[in-house]
């Protein structure tokens, strides 16, 4: 998933979350009278704002990054995969050292050729960041994790970390 999809998946996430919590609150207001019920009503506005703050986190981590690909990441069929293409994204992360600001890695989208035992190849869209050291080149072989039960959902294999 790349980083403009990711971003709109959040944009969606939060602005429902949002959306709710003022249907709660401004329904309160009229469905309650503050002052005549203050206790309710401070209790239904504390409660929004509790439920609230838990919806932004469920949607955040909903957004981020969906399970299957945490799975993927977890249990996946290690697999060889050939870069066929390689265009990069536009977005960039920076990091800072000190007083410069310098560009470290840059997101890439990768059309990957896939070549599992006992089925026919096939070719994926990946998105990743990559380090500007470590640029991803045309015909460069990657190995890949393939989700068992959903062959749809391919992610980079990484190095374990001990």
């Amino acid at each position: 998933m790349g980083s403009s999809q990711t971003s709109g998946r959040l944009m969606l996430a939060l602005l429902g979350t949002i959306i709710g919590y003022l249907i709660l609150n401004i329904g309160s207001i009229f469905l309650i009278d503050p002052k005549q019920y203050t206790t309710l009503f401070v209790v239904v506005t504390l409660l929004g704002c509790i439920g609230f703050g838990i919806g932004i986190y469920l949607t955040t981590r909903w957004a981020l990054k969906p399970p299957r690909y945490r799975e993927a990441e977890k249990i996946g069929l290690l697999v060889q995969g050939r870069i066929v293409d390689v265009a990069p994204t536009g977005w960039k992360h920076k990091r800072s050292r000190g007083f410069s600001n310098r560009i470290t890695e840059r997101e890439y989208r990768l059309q990957v050729e896939i070549n599992q035992p006992n089925q026919p190849s096939r070719q994926v869209t990946l998105y990743r960041y990559f380090d500007i050291a470590q640029t991803p080149r045309r015909n460069q072989y990657l190995s890949l994790k393939v989700h068992p039960r959903y062959p749809d959902v391919v992610v980079l294999a990484t190095p374990t970390k001990e």
